[in-house]
């Protein structure tokens, strides 16, 4: 099941979507909460549940993050053409994937 676009997330609709674990998401959440980086607010229809929704900081900082990944790429990248950058690209998930079946598609802190 897909997120609804304009909708917050819970944990448990994060988790199904990210394909990790409840638990894995929980401690994630209370991590960035912690750094104020995401809130907690309750769900307006059923009060049992709470949403998850990104805080100023929290747009920030993954905008920060997006920039230093695309620097990063830019400099791994660099004296590569568009093809051989989409090549290795396509190597490297094929080589992610096979890792995952081979771990039983489990969830792994060396991925």
């Amino acid at each position: 099941r897909k997120l609804a676009q304009n909708q917050l997330p819970t944990q448990r609709e994060l988790a199904l979507e990210m394909q990790l674990s409840p638990p894995t998401v929980n401690a994630s959440v209370k991590s960035l909460e912690r750094q104020g980086l995401i809130r907690k607010l309750p769900d307006e229809r059923d009060l049992r549940k709470t949403r998850i929704e990104i805080t100023q900081a929290g747009l920030e900082t993954a905008a920060a993050c997006r920039n230093a990944f695309a620097l990063l790429d830019e400099a791994a990248f660099r004296g590569f053409s568009p093809e051989e950058a989409l090549i290795l690209n396509s190597f490297i998930r094929r080589m992610a994937d096979n890792l995952l079946a081979e771990a039983g598609g489990k969830e792994t802190d060396a991925l």
